[in-house]
């Protein structure tokens, strides 16, 4: 009797490609009794599960050979960029309100991913017995990066830019420029084989697990002012770049051979884990080519701040075990 059962789940198609732009171009902005804010966010999110599963017995009162494999695969994409800016406009809040004016922008794009393959061969007979199994898991989570077309993998940076150009500003309180990114890649990879030969006579088991996880991003976080003519503010002057990217891979192979015979036994097991993380983003804060005042109404000490901040986290968890079963023959 055989009981065949065999899955294969291939999962290619997310990708989310974004542009947000909020911007002031060629305008003259006032708010008489409150702030100016510019604010472009990106909060793209990819969630996604591809699992794959073959079990295959074969009972038999001769020969028996029973062979297993499943594959599962993920590919992940995020690109674009978000951008705050303003362009040869002329913005004030100077009122009798708060009187900020806020240029900001803030990515915090995700991606979850969990891939998981499994392959069971159990092979029974009186005669000899053989038992195959082989599980393979795939995932990649690009971020920034693009490897859709053939050869390398392409660098796409996310844009996450906040910026005054060609343009003055007065406000009656602070002025910030902020640019935050706080991209995710949180991907959990999984093959797990299993192999048995029950035999009344040779008993054989091959079993064998491998799995290949990649993770790369790249994003430029840029926070600046270039070309104005006249920038005040009556409090603080904030340019300020930060990026806050993780990275967390979890990629478990598990492979387990067990050859049980009566007269010799065998049992072969394998094991391959392959993770790869990248975060190749670049950080900017800079001021060029203007003219800073503080208003006169102010009454304490006012700062200028330019501050490029990177947090990165990166880590990876491999689990490889593998388990070979091979008594020693009962009859000789």
């Amino acid at each position: 009797m055989v009981i065949n059962f065999s899955s294969v789940n291939i999962n290619k198609a997310f990708c989310i490609h974004n542009n947000l732009d909020a911007f002031v171009e060629s305008a003259t902005l006032t708010a008489n009794a409150g702030n100016v804010d510019i604010e472009a966010t990106e909060e793209a999110s990819i969630t996604a599960s591809s699992t794959a599963s073959a079990i295959t017995a074969t009972l038999s009162g001769d020969t028996s050979n029973a062979f297993s494999g499943a594959g599962a695969a993920a590919f992940n994409r995020i690109l674009g960029g978000a951008r705050a800016y303003g362009f040869k406009s002329d913005l004030t809040a100077a009122g009798t309100g708060k009187g900020e004016v806020n240029i900001t922008t803030a990515n915090t794009s995700t991606i979850d991913a969990v891939v998981g393959a499994l392959a069971v061969a159990v092979g029974a007979g009186v005669g000899d017995s053989q038992g195959v199994a082989l599980g393979v898991s795939i995932a990649e989570n690009e971020i920034g990066w693009d490897s859709s077309k053939l050869g390398d993998a392409e660098r796409v940076p996310i844009d996450v830019k906040a910026h005054l150009s060609n343009s003055s500003v007065d406000a009656g309180s602070t002025f910030d420029i902020t640019a935050t990114n706080k991209s995710t890649v949180n991907a959990v990879t999984k093959a797990t084989s299993v192999a048995a030969a029950l035999s009344g006579g040779s008993g054989v088991g091959v079993s064998a697990g491998g799995l290949h996880v990649e993770n790369t991003m790249a994003a430029s976080v840029h926070a600046y002012i270039d070309s104005s003519e006249k920038t005040q503010a009556a409090d603080d002057i904030t340019i300020s770049a930060r990026d806050e990217s993780s990275i967390m891979a979890d990629a478990r192979g598990v492979s387990v051979a067990a050859g049980l015979g009566v007269s010799t036994s065998a049992g072969v097991s394998v094991a391959l884990t392959l993770a790869f993380n990248e975060i190749d983003n670049d950080i900017w804060a800079y001021i060029k080519t203007a003219l800073l005042l503080r208003r006169k109404r102010s009454r304490h000490r006012s700062q200028l701040v330019v501050v490029a901040v990177q947090r990165l986290v990166s880590a990876v968890v491999v689990l490889v075990p593998t388990m070979k079963l091979e008594p020693q023959s009962v009859l000789t």
